[in-house]
């Protein structure tokens, strides 16, 4: 190793963790996940790091499986070892080098009470700003509209293969997936903010409380669906823009009553 290696190793916490991870073994699972933590994984691969950068997140796609599955552990995958074993200490400084989080960026944001999630290929700016605009949507929500937000909200912006909708409330976690290549702005039927309203309502019907006998609106109302009741979640939606749908107002005012 030559005197400029050393130096740079020594000043740089990334690239030693990352050299060391080269002789991967099991024991070694906290300093991957320490070391992938330090890691962009989202937005486009840099020039002419298309590999690795897909590597990277195939590493963060095992230890995500690790912590989801609680009875495996990290010497059940084999995987992981051998991604380094095609390595070397110059493919290290690379990524190191290309894919080290700036000072400040980060996977996570915290507006008010919602956490907001980055799983998406968006870059940190554009994680930014929809998660700003999503937030100021929601915080004009008023009276049982913003009970669906009760105990804290959990927005993850994920990739299309997570998500075929524009929106998606998952109740086994507790998460509303949000599509960030499907974001507009404005709030008309089917537009982005108006389907996590209608996620809402399914969030609602789990965390406060669900209603028989909720009278039918839109033709999606009344589509059958393992989520909860749509002819719930549409009104849930569609009272909050009460004024935008003149044709349904006797049924927004016998929800309002109904779940007030």
């Amino acid at each position: 190793m030559i005197l400029r290696d050393l130096l740079l190793e020594k000043s740089n916490p990334m690239i030693t963790l990352g050299n060391k991870l080269l002789k991967y073994e099991p024991s070694m699972y906290d300093d991957l996940k320490k070391w992938l933590d330090g890691l962009r994984l989202t937005g486009k691969a840099p020039r002419g790091m298309k590999d690795e950068f897909a590597n990277i997140q195939f590493l963060q796609k095992q230890v995500d499986m690790i912590e989801k599955f609680p009875k495996m552990t990290p010497d059940d995958n084999f995987n992981i070892g051998s991604v380094f074993s095609w390595w070397d200490k110059e493919t290290i400084q690379k990524i190191v080098d290309k894919l080290s989080k700036v000072e400040g960026e980060t996977d996570t944001l915290k507006i008010g009470t919602i956490t907001f999630t980055n799983k998406s290929t968006i870059n940190f700016k554009k994680f930014q700003q929809h998660s700003n605009y999503i937030a100021g949507e929601l915080k004009k929500l008023k009276g049982f509209h913003k009970k669906a937000l009760k105990g804290g909200l959990k927005i993850k912006f994920v990739k299309k293969d997570e998500c075929k909708s524009k929106a998606k409330y998952k109740g086994d976690k507790d998460e509303l997936y949000i599509r960030p290549d499907r974001m507009e702005k404005g709030d008309g039927y089917a537009s982005l903010i108006y389907v996590v309203l209608h996620e809402l309502g399914h969030r609602f019907e789990r965390k406060v409380k669900s209603y028989n006998n909720v009278p039918y609106t839109t033709k999606y109302s009344k589509t059958q669906s393992f989520d909860g009741d749509e002819a719930f979640a549409e009104l849930f939606a569609i009272s909050h823009w009460k004024k935008d749908y003149p044709e349904y107002k006797k049924q927004i005012a016998e929800f309002t009553k109904m779940v007030k």
